[in-house]
């Protein structure tokens, strides 16, 4: 297979450490199951790489010496290097889509080409198009639905929020447990419970929606101060949870304690 390559000698090693190409090298043994497990993975990412990345495969049952040099503790070990450099240490089993995460800073595979494309494209309908092919090639990966997610909220009012939401229906538990993902889940969750507190929330819907989150904050607080219930002090720890900026949420979740 092109750009992979069994390593058996040192010699061999040393004349593709010399080369400028991005190396990935596999260290692995018969007896190790996650490296079995993750070398399709690995083998069809270099594939996808358009020969930007060199798959090396180094048994360490035959080449000790190699993993010696690179002080390989123990197994799965996957080493990223450039210009003879280490960049990345993968030393666990890792799912495809997380190796593909894992890499994606060195190597830009066709689905982060999409994503790109789509970021800088005005027109809403056809950036859904682009991602909708990243989503075709990568469906596995959290990556590409969250920026379909993010592309589907930037839509007029109410229809990309319920696409939205459609689309996270039927996504996979593991997808959703993407962190941003999960957040993202959780502020859609609490626009329906805005809306069902009634029409005096209105204007906190509003700024959520813009992702005024301060304001919103501000309003639910004074609420909270005139009519100091369940409901608006559970909808404020929902605001401060979904909440983007950490920082922030943790100043007004302060704030908010000295009225609890």
């Amino acid at each position: 297979m092109s750009g992979i390559y069994e390593i058996s000698t040192l010699g061999q090693l040393e004349q593709h450490l010399n080369s400028d190409k991005l190396l990935l090298i596999d260290f692995w043994a018969p007896w190790c199951t996650s490296c079995k497990a993750m070398l399709p993975c690995l083998e069809r990412i270099v594939t996808d790489s358009s020969k930007k990345l060199v798959l090396l495969k180094v048994n360490i049952d035959i080449l000790e010496q190699a993993a010696e040099r690179f002080t390989v503790l123990g197994l799965p070990c996957i080493i990223l290097l450039q210009h003879k450099t280490e960049q990345l240490r993968i030393t666990q089993l890792l799912t495809e889509g997380q190796l593909k995460k894992a890499l994606s800073p060195w190597i830009e595979l066709e689905y982060v080409q999409l994503l790109k494309q789509a970021d800088v494209e005005a027109d809403q309908t056809q950036a859904l198009r682009i991602i909708e092919k990243a989503i075709e090639l990568e469906s596995d990966l959290s990556q590409v639905h969250l920026a379909y997610i993010k592309r589907l909220l930037q839509a007029e009012e109410g229809t990309g929020r319920l696409q939205a939401q459609n689309h996270i229906d039927n996504l996979s538990p593991e997808i959703l447990r993407d962190p941003e993902i999960s957040r993202i889940v959780s502020y859609l969750d609490l626009l329906n419970d805005i809306t069902r507190a009634g029409e005096q929330f209105a204007c906190i819907y509003s700024w959520l929606v813009d992702e005024q989150y301060t304001q919103a904050f501000d309003a639910l607080i004074t609420a909270y101060q005139h009519q100091s219930n369940a409901e608006i002090h559970e909808l404020i720890v929902k605001l401060l949870n979904v909440m983007p900026d950490r920082k922030l949420a943790h100043r007004l979740r302060v704030q908010f304690l000295a009225l609890a």
